[in-house]
This record gives structure tokens, C-alpha cells and sequence, in this order.
């Protein structure tokens, strides 16, 4: 994942998260996930799985081709 494009990626899910008033342990939960795990997707450590972009997606109420990494 070009290093850009995991700015970019983290950036959205961040401003997602402040407009929808979560965080990323509030996400985890949701989503199943460790939080510490969760969180290394988001910033790029890790690739995020089709599962765990689909369930922000709709955690966020945002669409998911707006996640696609």
C-alpha cells in the first residue's frame, strides 16, 4: 500500500470517526476486532481484510468504495 494512499485512508476513517462521534475501541466491539489490531489497519500497518472495510463502512455510514484501499 503506497504510503499516500494510507494517509489518505486514515485520514477519512479518523474524520468519519469525529462527525459519528466514536472511537476506534467503540469500533473494535462493534466490529468483532481487537481495537490494537483495528487500529494498525487503519494507519496502514496492516492491510485491512474486505470484511473489516465493509463493516467500517457501514459503521461509519460512509460508502465503501470511499475505503477501498
Amino acid at each position: 500500500m503506497p504510503e499516500p494512499r494510507v494517509y489518505e485512508f486514515s485520514k477519512h476513517i479518523g474524520a468519519l470517526c469525529v462527525k459519528r462521534d466514536t472511537n476506534v475501541q467503540k469500533l473494535g466491539a462493534k466490529l468483532r476486532i481487537d481495537p490494537t489490531e483495528l487500529l494498525l489497519m487503519i494507519n496502514g500497518k496492516i492491510m485491512p481484510t474486505k470484511a473489516v472495510i465493509q463493516g467500517l463502512a457501514k459503521e461509519l455510514d460512509s460508502d465503501v468504495r470511499y475505503l477501498d484501499t
